[in-house]
Parts: structure tokens; C-alpha cells; sequence
């Protein structure tokens, strides 16, 4: 007993003694940022464990700790730090600012921006949000994730490009593109095919990135000059990083899939409507009834046509799964970086290729990068960044998007189905009935038609910065664009319906280059007085140019304009050749100041002179300026009680004037063009009328927000901004009186008004903050926005642009139309309502008086705009030891659009030989029939009316709600890694889901014409795909 006393004992004190060497340690300390000043709200976690705390609103933590353990430091806007504790019981740290959560941007002039003391209006987003995506130009990371930044694809089709407007459409004649900067050099967008097909922007690798802004307004962008009313975005590639070393490797591969298409008849239901369609039309209230035997012969006729319903063997070709298929993407990317004292490098170099879903399409790239940052001595520094990249289209897209006839998407849709794409031998059949779109079998076409496009492209810039001392440095940049384009397609003589057969070459190039040199000056007098300014110069030039060669009756074997000609082939048909010469330069001069006192109260100015060749010497030159002020109140002692609630604060307000200068070259000469032969001379004809007055379209910008964050740390943070944009002197087409004698009758004129106004809003938090656990950050933004057309030339109501309507008092992108009543029960003609809501047969359209230019509907009127009124997106990043999920939703809502296609699909189509949506399946057929679809009619009437009236019937709600992008990946414990630094491994979608009430196929890839809206908008766009995609990361 006594022995187990003393056993029991002894375990005790053993217990004891091991928990006395295991006491906590009491820890305690200070985080600071890199001026010495405590970060409230920073989370201190034990790694580990569930320990935790936060720092108070000097910085100062306590925590206990067992002995050994790593403290984990982490805060927004901060980049994340461990410590390992030992004897010690104070940790004091310094974070290190994370650029690209606090919003550091470096404009084109070197300048440097904190989202802290701006008072201008600007957005980002980090290379980081879009890290690997499978995308094919960095525009598309823009979508969704700024507010006041519509991104939408102009198309689907492989390396298509994006339509990007910011805060509005500002603009008719001129372009609605922002100005893009890619590392100091203005780079042009716009297609690197003659054939329009790819995208210049597509040139730079997206996970080259490090960060994408957007100036917004006026106060931000004014600097610009005469470039910056549609915005501006900055695009800043990444660089080595000081003493480091990384190696990494990214493969993709996946696959993209129609998001969905147009169902259309089968082979019975098509050679029953047509049949149908043929004895509707025998019966008209304004001829008398048909007889048997007339009846008899329009069936018979149809049979031989389109081929007989109630024949059990009929024709019934897929022409829509022969022409579309699943296709594969693939991406490689190798980059290396480093870097020491004096110098960093980044280099990279990536492979990307897309199968398009039409067959024997494919869009392709290769990426070469080499930045490099050399710091020669203490006042010398130099910055390369230098690009090039291969682009290259291949396959068949005859006539191209938005051209009705011999396209591959739209022949899947309009070729009968009662008509075999291939002979039994497996030869492409030939028609010669007229079924069939000039007799053209879209499946020969796209299997023997050749297209080969490609463009090579260098985006180059050299940045030297000398400082001189007392604040003062002078920097010196020259940055070049230079692209080359060749484009080859050849329809060969075996398709009947390019007999006897013709190529085309085209070559473009496009060279623009432009160099500033500036002396900036930054200084803090005091403690309390920061004073940044900056004057400077810059010149740009451009030049684009074009030569084109048609030659008919080629030899299909020989891929050249001369040398293979067929035999017998007359000169007169041989070729035709074009071609043309642009150049444009531009100079400025600028400066800005700006004061802040305690990074409490802001003031900012900037003013620039710009001269451009594109306007007459006494309109030539303009005056951009702008002024900005702020108040960050979170500052003010009032609100030291309550900065744990409300940690950032700030009013701020702006007003500029700035420019548009982007229209084609020449528009201020007269221009000549080729008429003929007169009395046995060469002649020529005006061609394009100059206007030597025209100048820059003005922009008079205002902005005011409030910036907050509430919490520690700002966990939630965000902005509210209210603007408008009224552009002045707006462009446009103007028509001479009839007796001015000249012609062409047109003359470009400043003479218009635009205004777009609305709400930008954004805001994120940091959901849970645990490195241990569970991290998310989300963020949501929303704009509303308004576009009207305040002044039209000549104080017109109404004025055609490329015969499109433009309205006075509407949006620029306005459908005026009849409204559509549905369909008469008795008769199965089509209805409409009149001014009066009365029930007529055939509206009737608007009318302008000729005296007071007031426009009369009549029968019309203002249906909507395809300007959405609200668009944005929600984001969302969370992570859980080693897993991560990241998705996107992106939306627009309040925004209509004509739906071309079933337009084309259903009504016009059910005219001739052309197929038909199943839509057509609801058609009126006997009277009763309640219905919103007309009865057929292969004429195309019914009692002398049109049965494809342009109207509202065709008018849809393109309002959508799309999982834009969703990545699942997994970062492997470093561990468990053998021989490399970093593997990660991921699973990604790309449109994954979409939700809308259109039957448009693709409701955000709806074309324009221009910059307003026509009814063929959409008509034959490729819509996007839904890709899904697995690939890996490994770090070297």
C-alpha cells in the first residue's frame, strides 16, 4: 500500500513537472507599417491552433503562447507574416504593404497612385483575380469586377475580341474604346486580322498581368489630354522581385462547348410547313379561291422543292450537328523571375490554343516577354518591358460574322434539312433547285474553303528615371506598337457557287510609337505638407496601312496571284488590286500638381495641351484640364472614438474638361476616289467631303463619392460614386441641301450633345480572415446608368447614322418600332396597336415634319435601349487549408435587344427554302388558333401585308444573370513536395451557367452597328462557349 503511495505520488510530480515545462508563454507586442505607425485590426493566430487575437487601435497585442509555437500576422491590405517565438516574450513587426490590395498605380507618366490620397475616380483589379483563366486577351478579366466598366464580347468565335465601354456611350461617329496603356505604351484596339477576327489586345499573355486599372473620370484621366473621355486602362506586367528566384510551369487542358443553339425543324416538320405555306397563300381575301387542281400543283410543287411530309423516306440532315462540335483548348506557360540588388528580371513565355465550334476553325498564340529593371547607381535607374506575340486564325468563316449569306453559323441554321450535305459516296452535294442559299452547301464550303489568318506583334517601351535630388527627377520613356497582318482566303473553283473560284490576300500593318519626357518633383515639407507635380511632353505617331489583291480563276494549287491564273482566263478577270496609306501624329504638353496636408485634406490640378494632325490647322489644338479635392474625415480627431467602427472615411469631388480625338484619318480633307473612263481618260470623284472646323469631341466630366471602411482593418470597404459625362461637340454625319451641288451630299460636323450620368458603387469585406482556417473576401459591385441624346445638328429630332435612327431625347442605342399585338384568331394575320392602342393590320413608321423637324411616330415609338441600365458582378475568393474556390457572377439588367436571328429563323425564313425554329411549330394554322405566331406563307403576305413587319415581336429582354468564371484548386502542402518549391492543381468553368428570359443564344454578345443599335444586331454572331478545363502549377 505504502509503495503504491509513493508510485502514485511520483506520477503526480512527473505530471506536473512535464505541464510546468509546457506553461504558455505571455507574448506581447506591436505591429507597425513602414512608417512606424501601429496597424489596428491585424489578426495574431497561433499557427496551428484556435488561439487568436487582434491588435488594438495603436497596434498592440497580447497573446499567451506555448513555447516554440509561430505567430501568423495578417490584415488587410497587408501582406502576411510569420514568426517563430523562442525565449523572448515581446514581437514587434513590421508589415509590409500588399500593392495590389491597397491600390498602388503607376500611370504612363511614372507616376505613382494610392487608392488613399486619390480624389479622382478609379477601379482595379489584380493579376491574381484572373491568375490562369483560360482567356484569350486581358479585357475579358474586366468583366464583372469593376463598377462603371461594361465588358461584353463583340464575339465567341475563337480570339474574337470585347466591346468595353466606360460610364456610357459618349459618341456616335467617333470611338467609344477607352485609351489602353500597356506599361507606358498607348496600344490600339481593334483586330490584328484584316478579317477582323482577332484582337490586339489578345497580344499580352493575361498571367503575364500584374494589375489592370481603369481611370474613370475626368480628375484621373485628364492627363491624358485629349484621349481620355472614354476612360482610361492601365495594364502593368509583372517584374522579378528582389532576392528571389522562381521558376514556375502552368499546363491546361479542356474544352468548350456551344452554350446553347437554336432548335430548329427536322426534316417532316420543314416539308410540312413549306407544303403549308404554299396553299396559305392560295387563299388571300383579295383574290378569289384557289381550285382543287391549283391547290394540287402547290402541293406538288413543294414536294419537288422541299420534299414530300408523307413520304416515309424523307430527307432528314442535321446540318447543325455536322457543322458544330465540342472543341478542345489548351494553354502552357513557363515563366522565370529574380532578382537582387541592383537589378530584376521576368521573363515568360506561353502557348495557347482554341479549336473554334464551328469545324475546322482554330485561333492560336505564342507569348515571348522579357521585363527587366536595372538600377545602375543610386540616382540611375532603367526600366525595359518587351513583348512579342504570334496570333494566328485558321479554317473557313466565308462572308464573317454578321453577313447573312455563305456564313457556317448561320447556313447550320437556314440550310433544309430535307437536303443531304454529302452524296452517298461521301462527295459534298451540288443543288442547283435555288433551296438552298445560291446553291451553296455551307458543309463544301467550310471543308474546302481556305482562311488563314495571322499577325505578329510588338509592344516594346524603355523608361530611364534620373534623380536629381531635393524631390526632383526627370524620366525619359519611348514605347513602340508595331504590328504586321497577313491574311489569305481562297474559294476554289469546286464550289459552284464561287465558279470559277478567287483569292484574296491582304497585308496590314500597323506602326505607332510615342516617347514624353518629363521632370516630376516629390517632396513632404514638415511633417504635414506632401507636394507631388509633374510637367512634361509627349509626341505620338501612327501609321496603318493596307494592300489587298483579288485574283479570280486561280489555280487552287498554287497560293499566288500570279503565276496561277487558269488557262483561258481574260485579264479582265484576273484581279483587282487596293490598297492604302493612314498616318496620324499628335504632341502635348501637360502638368499637375498635387497637395495634400496630413493625408487628411487633398488638392489636385492638371492641365494639357494637345495638337493632332486629324483636324484643320485652326482647330487642331485643345485645352484638357481638370480639378479634384478630398477630405478624409476618418482622420479628424472627432472620429479617433469610433475608428474601430468607421477605419476609413473620405469625401472627394472632381470636375475636367477632356478630349475624344479618335476618328479616322483624313476626315478634315477632301478625298478622291476612281470614276471610271471619261472621253478615254482615267477619272476620279469626291469621295469622302472634308470639313477642315472639325476638332476633338469635348468631354465635361464631374465626380462625387465618399470612399469607406468600417471595422479594423477596414474588413468592410468600398465606394459610392455619383457622375455625368456630357459630351460636347459631338460628331456627326451631316447631309448638304440638295442644291449644294456636291457628292457625295455628306460632311462630318461637331455639332451634337451627349450626356450619360449615374451611380457607381462597390463594396467588399473580409468575411473570415484565418490563415489556419477558413479565408474569404468577397466583393459586389452595381452601376446604374442613363444615356440621352441631348442636341442632334441643325436642332433635328431625328437623325440617321449608317441608316440607323438616332432620337432626340433617347438613349443612342434607341429601337423605335411598331408594337406587336399577337395574331388575328381568325385569319392568323399578324397585329399591331396604333398610337391609340387601336388594332391594326400595317404600321405605319415615324415621320419627321420637314418644317419643325418634329418627329411623328405614328404607329412607333421608343421601345428601349440595348444600354443596360444596371450591369456588374459579384466575386467571391475562399480558402481552406490548401483548398481554394473562386467564382464570379457577373449580370446586366434593363436592356432590350432585336433578336435578328429568330427574326431571320422564323419569320423571313419561313419565306423560300430557308429552315425554321421550332418556334414555327406554334404557328397560326385554322381559325381559333390563339397564338403569337402569323400563319405560314412561303410569299412572305398576306393580304398585300408583310408577314416579317419589323416590330416588337422580335424585341427581347437581354437582361442575364451568368456564373461568369469558377475555379476549385488545391495548393499542395510544401512538405510534401519533393523537388519543387509550389504545385497546385485546379478545375475550372468558364460561363457555366446563365440565366435569362431572351431566346437569344448568347445575350451578351449582341453586335452593333458602330456605336448605335441596328435590327441586325446579333444576326449570325458566334455566341460564346462553355469551357471546362483542368490544369497544374508547379513551382521550381
Amino acid at each position: 500500500m505504502r509503495k503504491n503511495l509513493l508510485l502514485g505520488f511520483a506520477l503526480m510530480l512527473l505530471i506536473v513537472f512535464q505541464a510546468l515545462g509546457q506553461t504558455d508563454v505571455t507574448i506581447s507586442g506591436k505591429l507597425t507599417d513602414k512608417e512606424g505607425l501601429g496597424i489596428p485590426g491585424v489578426s495574431v493566430a497561433v499557427k496551428g491552433t484556435k488561439l487568436g487575437t487582434v491588435t488594438d487601435a495603436d497596434g498592440n497585442y497580447t497573446i499567451a503562447v506555448p513555447k516554440g509555437s509561430t505567430l501568423i500576422f495578417s490584415g488587410v491590405g497587408y501582406k502576411n507574416k510569420a514568426v517563430v517565438v523562442g525565449d523572448q516574450t515581446s514581437v514587434n513587426a513590421t508589415m509590409e504593404s500588399d500593392e495590389e490590395i491597397t491600390g498602388i498605380v503607376v500611370n504612363a507618366y511614372g507616376q505613382v497612385i494610392d487608392k488613399t490620397t486619390r480624389t479622382g475616380a478609379l477601379t482595379s483589379v489584380s493579376g491574381k483575380d484572373f491568375e490562369n483563366l483560360p482567356m484569350q486577351s486581358f479585357d475579358r478579366a474586366m468583366q464583372g469586377r469593376m463598377s462603371g466598366v461594361a465588358v461584353n464580347a463583340a464575339s465567341g468565335a475563337p480570339g474574337g475580341g470585347l466591346t468595353v465601354r466606360i460610364r456610357g456611350t459618349g459618341s456616335v461617329l467617333a470611338s467609344n474604346a477607352p485609351l489602353y496603356i500597356i506599361d507606358g505604351v498607348q496600344v490600339t484596339p481593334g483586330a490584328t486580322s484584316g478579317q477582323g477576327s482577332t484582337n490586339t489586345l489578345g497580344s499580352i499573355n493575361p498571367n503575364d498581368i500584374e494589375s489592370i486599372e481603369v481611370l474613370k473620370d475626368a480628375a484621373s484621366g485628364a492627363i491624358y489630354g485629349a484621349q481620355s473621355a472614354n476612360g482610361v486602362v492601365i495594364i502593368t506586367t509583372k517584374k522579378g522581385k528582389k532576392n528571389t528566384d522562381n521558376f514556375s510551369f502552368t499546363m491546361q487542358e479542356g474544352f468548350v462547348q456551344p452554350i446553347r443553339l437554336h432548335e430548329m425543324l427536322n426534316g417532316r416538320q420543314y416539308a410540312t410547313l413549306k407544303r403549308e405555306g404554299a396553299v396559305n397563300d392560295l387563299f388571300q381575301p383579295q383574290i378569289a379561291a384557289p381550285t382543287q387542281a391549283q391547290i394540287d400543283a402547290a402541293i406538288a410543287n413543294t414536294n419537288t422543292l422541299y420534299g414530300n411530309p408523307d413520304d416515309p423516306n424523307l430527307t432528314n440532315f442535321d446540318w447543325k450537328k455536322n457543322m458544330f462540335r465540342t472543341a478542345r483548348l489548351r494553354t502552357y506557360d513557363l515563366t522565370y523571375s529574380g532578382g537582387g540588388d541592383k537589378s530584376r528580371f521576368y521573363v515568360s513565355a506561353a502557348y495557347q490554343r482554341q479549336e473554334g465550334q464551328i469545324i475546322k476553325n482554330q485561333w492560336e498564340r505564342l507569348t515571348l516577354r522579357a521585363n527587366i529593371d536595372v538600377k545602375s547607381s543610386k540616382r540611375f535607374a532603367l526600366q525595359s518591358n518587351n513583348s512579342v506575340s504570334v496570333q494566328g486564325i485558321f479554317g473557313s468563316i466565308a462572308g464573317g460574322e454578321g453577313n447573312f449569306l455563305n456564313s457556317p453559323f448561320f447556313g447550320a441554321f437556314l440550310s433544309a434539312p430535307t437536303k443531304n450535305g454529302y452524296n452517298p459516296d461521301g462527295s459534298f452535294a451540288q443543288y442547283t433547285d435555288g433551296v438552298l442559299s445560291f446553291n451553296y452547301n455551307i458543309l463544301q464550303g467550310v471543308n474546302q474553303e481556305v482562311r488563314r489568318g495571322s499577325g505578329v506583334q510588338f509592344v516594346n517601351s524603355l523608361r530611364g528615371t534620373y534623380t536629381i535630388g531635393g524631390g526632383f527627377s526627370v524620366t525619359s520613356f519611348v514605347g513602340v506598337d508595331w504590328l504586321n497582318n497577313r491574311d489569305e482566303n481562297i474559294r476554289p473553283a469546286s464550289i459552284a457557287a464561287f465558279a470559277p473560284g478567287n483569292m484574296t490576300n491582304r497585308y496590314d500593318r500597323d506602326l505607332s510609337m510615342n516617347t514624353s519626357h518629363t521632370v516630376n518633383f516629390n517632396k513632404t515639407i514638415g511633417q504635414n505638407h506632401n507636394i507631388t507635380a509633374l510637367a512634361g511632353y509627349e509626341y505620338r505617331f501612327r501609321q496603318a496601312m493596307f494592300t489587298s489583291a483579288l485574283g479570280r480563276a486561280v489555280n487552287p494549287g498554287i497560293s499566288v496571284l500570279t503565276g496561277g491564273v487558269a488557262n483561258g482566263t481574260t485579264s479582265t478577270t484576273v484581279s483587282t488590286v487596293g490598297g492604302n496609306v493612314f498616318e496620324s501624329d499628335r504632341a502635348g504638353f501637360f502638368g499637375q500638381a498635387k497637395y495634400n496636408f496630413k493625408e487628411k485634406y487633398f488638392i489636385d490640378g492638371t492641365f494639357r495641351r494637345d495638337g493632332s494632325s486629324k483636324f484643320g490647322a485652326n482647330s487642331r489644338y485643345g485645352n484638357f484640364y481638370a480639378t479634384s479635392v478630398g477630405w478624409r474625415i476618418s482622420e479628424e480627431a472627432f472620429m479617433q472614438d469610433i475608428k474601430d467602427q468607421v477605419s476609413e472615411l473620405k469625401l472627394r469631388a472632381s470636375y475636367g474638361y477632356v478630349g475624344n480625338s479618335e476618328i479616322d484619318d483624313y476626315r478634315n480633307v477632301t478625298t478622291f476616289a476612281g470614276a471610271g473612263v471619261y472621253a478615254g481618260t482615267n477619272a476620279i470623284r469626291p469621295n469622302t467631303l472634308g470639313n477642315d472646323l472639325i476638332t476633338w469631341e469635348g468631354s465635361r466630366q464631374t465626380n462625387v463619392a465618399v470612399d469607406y471602411g468600417f471595422l479594423r482593418g477596414n474588413r468592410i470597404f468600398g465606394s459610392l460614386d455619383f457622375w455625368r459625362r456630357d459630351t460636347e461637340d459631338a460628331l456627326f454625319s451631316v447631309t448638304l441641301a440638295g442644291d449644294a451641288g456636291v457628292r457625295p451630299s455628306n460632311v462630318i460636323r461637331n455639332v451634337g450633345k451627349i450626356r450619360n450620368q449615374g451611380i457607381d458603387f462597390e463594396v467588399g469585406a473580409v468575411l473570415f480572415n484565418n490563415p489556419e482556417k477558413l479565408q474569404w473576401t468577397s466583393s459586389f459591385n452595381i452601376t446604374y446608368q442613363e444615356n440621352k441624346v441631348l442636341e442632334l445638328p441643325e436642332g433635328r429630332n431625328l437623325l440617321l447614322v449608317g441608316g440607323v435612327e438616332v432620337f432626340k431625347n433617347y438613349s443612342v442605342n434607341s429601337y423605335a418600332l411598331p408594337t406587336y399585338a399577337g395574331v388575328n384568331p381568325a385569319t392568323g394575320q399578324g397585329m399591331y396597336y396604333d398610337a391609340n392602342n387601336n388594332i391594326i393590320y400595317q404600321p405605319l413608321g415615324y415621320v419627321v415634319d420637314a418644317n419643325t423637324n418634329a418627329i411623328n411616330f405614328r404607329d412607333s415609338k421608343i421601345q428601349g435601349s440595348s444600354l443596360p441600365r444596371i450591369f456588374g458582378g459579384w466575386n467571391n475568393s475562399l480558402s481552406y487549408k490548401g483548398i481554394t474556390l473562386d467564382f464570379l457572377w457577373q449580370y446586366q439588367y434593363g436592356n432590350v435587344a432585336y433578336n435578328s436571328d429568330y427574326w431571320a429563323n422564323l419569320h423571313n425564313s419561313m419565306e423560300g427554302g430557308d429552315n425554321n425554329v421550332t418556334k414555327a411549330l406554334d404557328r397560326w394554322t385554322k381559325p381559333g388558333d390563339i397564338t403569337n405566331v402569323p400563319r405560314a406563307s412561303l410569299a412572305g403576305t398576306y393580304n398585300g401585308v408583310s408577314t416579317s413587319v419589323a416590330s416588337t415581336r422580335y424585341l427581347e429582354d437581354a437582361s442575364y444573370l451568368r456564373l461568369k468564371t469558377v475555379t476549385l484548386g488545391y495548393t499542395i502542402p510544401a512538405e510534401r513536395l519533393k523537388g519543387f518549391k509550389s504545385a497546385r492543381v485546379f478545375v475550372q468553368s468558364v460561363n457555366l451557367l446563365t440565366f435569362t428570359k431572351s431566346n437569344i443564344i448568347d445575350p451578351e454578345v449582341v453586335g452593333t452597328t458602330g456605336n448605335v443599335t441596328s435590327l441586325l444586331n446579333g444576326i449570325n454572331q458566334f455566341p460564346q462557349g462553355r469551357q471546362f478545363s483542368i490544369g497544374a502549377s508547379l513551382g521550381f
